[in-house]
């Protein structure tokens, strides 16, 4: 398992790859968490919200917390 100070450290470094993106909303941080523990999530966000950059940061968020 891993820190939440590994969590942001990964999740800093994968948002380095979204030149556009600052940070993330509370939610999308609480899914990417959710998941990274290898539990299911079902997130009902509203439109334009970004759901997709989760999707998109999953992967290189993934592989920072595993090395």
């Amino acid at each position: 398992m891993y820190s939440s100070l590994d969590f942001e450290a990964a999740l800093s470094n994968s948002l380095q790859h979204f030149h556009r993106i600052s940070g993330l909303k509370d939610e999308q941080k609480l899914c990417l968490e959710t998941v990274a523990q290898k539990r299911d999530v079902f997130g009902i966000l509203p439109i334009g919200f970004q759901e997709s950059l989760i999707f998109q940061l999953l992967p290189c968020l993934l592989k920072d917390l595993s090395s």
